[in-house]
């Protein structure tokens, strides 16, 4: 349900001239990108193979057109144009290349270059580049290209000084892809401080959904990206628990209660509901309890109000006995699980028990 509805919401707010994603080459094409992995997943009337298709053609001949003088939108506030611009139009090209021209892999050759081509005190191809952009750009090429091919970038990574003092979204979208590719080349020291930096990125009284690191939910879901590849299969298991857990915790604090006055209104709102994607996980004494992964719902069938509070004072009691029973869970987990736990997974694990 999640992937069909940002599909259609992506598709609706589609721009009307290039980019048509996002700001830049780099946001267009980790759309594209995440239009094929949810391709299976989404109803056709979204989105289907041809208009998949469609839209990369329309990328590539844009990438074609521009490839020369580089692939930057000029007057877009929001690029961070460099080397990782051109290796995710390589990696989206080279996803789709058999259904693209016959020059296709003249393309890739050029994009090839220019995302090996490094940021020399602090310009890339003719355009400034800030330090934090630096690491953030020279992360994702590290992790998509060999070691032999990038070690002055890995160099470059390990020193994070760059990132001191700018805003806590700039940092965690840097650090995130510096994750990614300190894991992958494997140095241990380079992930321990990008792992200890994003900790003062946090920010606990955020809203739940709203992302806790950086400022918005996009720094949460950059620094997943780049974490989730590393973890064991057991970290895997135990996060999913975590987010079975947060997600009973959210269902349960958003209960909504219905009162209605006869058995025609209690049957139209069964209906109503069920449609919506609930499930009835009690019916009985004219009290019926709905339950959504995002929400529940306390239904109770009669008009004096003495009987609704009847109804409805189990449900209050249940709620108690719920949000002590997790706090509990909570604290067994963490003595019990904690010495297992492998560094990308402590943070998570951290992170989730902040909230």
């Amino acid at each position: 349900m999640g992937g069909t509805s940002v599909t259609r919401r992506l598709r609706e707010d589609r721009n009307n001239a290039p980019p048509f994603y996002g700001d830049d080459f780099w946001d267009w094409a980790s759309v594209l990108e995440a239009f094929a992995e949810v391709l299976p997943r989404v109803p056709e009337k979204i989105l289907d193979r041809d208009a998949l298709n469609s839209e990369v053609s329309k990328f590539y001949d844009q990438v074609n057109t521009r490839l020369a003088a580089g692939l930057t939108i000029r007057g877009s506030d929001g690029e961070w144009y460099g080397p990782a611009t051109a290796a995710s139009a390589h990696r989206l090209i080279t996803r789709f290349r058999e259904h693209l021209g016959k020059h296709v892999d003249q393309v890739l050759e050029e994009l090839n270059s220019q995302a090996l081509e490094r940021i020399d005190n602090g310009v890339y191809r003719g355009r400034p580049v800030p330090p934090e952009q630096m690491l953030w750009h020279y992360g994702q090429i590290v992790h998509q290209y060999t070691k032999n091919q990038t070690v002055e970038q890995a160099k470059a990574i390990r020193d994070l000084t760059a990132l001191d003092g700018r805003e806590k979204d700039e940092q965690v979208y840097a650090l995130a892809r510096v994750l990614q590719a300190s894991q992958k080349i494997e140095d241990a020291e380079t992930t321990g401080n990008a792992l200890s930096k994003l900790y003062e990125c946090e920010n606990p009284r955020r809203p739940l959904g709203q992302g806790i690191i950086g400022d918005n939910v996009k720094g949460s879901l950059n620094v997943l990206e780049a974490l989730w590849p590393e973890l064991r299969p057991s970290d895997k298991k135990r996060t999913g628990e975590m987010i079975d857990a947060l997600q009973q915790r959210r269902a349960a604090l958003n209960t909504i209660g219905l009162v209605v006055a006869i058995g025609n209104e209690a049957k139209a709102a069964k209906k109503i509901f069920s449609e919506a994607g609930t499930k009835i996980v009690s019916d009985q004494s004219g009290t019926t309890e709905f339950s959504h992964r995002d929400y529940r719902v306390v239904m109770c069938e009669g008009k004096a109000i003495a009987g609704v509070l009847d109804a409805t004072r189990p449900w209050v009691e249940r709620s108690r006995t719920t949000r002590e029973s997790l706090g509990s869970l909570e604290r067994t987990a963490e003595m019990s699980l904690w010495p297992q736990l492998s560094p990308p997974f402590e943070f998570m694990t951290k992170s989730a028990r902040r909230l």
